[in-house]
């Protein structure tokens, strides 16, 4: 009885995963407004979560724990934009954080 209830508790420990994301903001890169509906999703084939984001320029992605994927920014008038990402774990946080330049900004170009 014992080997079970020791069996069920770390079930229930490991199957209560933190759920973290990728956030940050988009602007434009000429003006330095933040955009608005910019699709921002996954490059992942198949599963890619997305968002949009909102009118502060503002993104999160809901991302499994434990995966990383490299984020691509797409928005009407603007030129497509993958920005490469990197995880760490720190105890029980996870974060991801952009490779380049700032870690939470991305500054997309008008389309010619």
């Amino acid at each position: 009885m014992r080997e079970a209830a020791l069996s069920f508790f770390l079930l229930l420990i490991t199957s209560c995963s933190i759920q973290d994301y990728y956030h940050g903001y988009v602007f434009d890169a000429e003006t330095g407004k933040p955009l608005e509906r910019v699709q921002v999703r996954e490059s992942l084939t198949s599963g890619a979560k997305y968002s949009y984001t909102n009118k502060n320029g503002y993104f999160k992605v809901v991302n499994k724990q434990g995966t990383s994927s490299d984020l691509v920014f797409l928005a009407k008038g603007y030129k497509a934009d993958t920005v490469l990402t990197r995880w760490s774990q720190h105890g029980e946080l996870l974060e991801h954080t952009f490779t380049e330049s700032k870690s939470d900004t991305v500054y997309l170009d008008a389309s010619p």
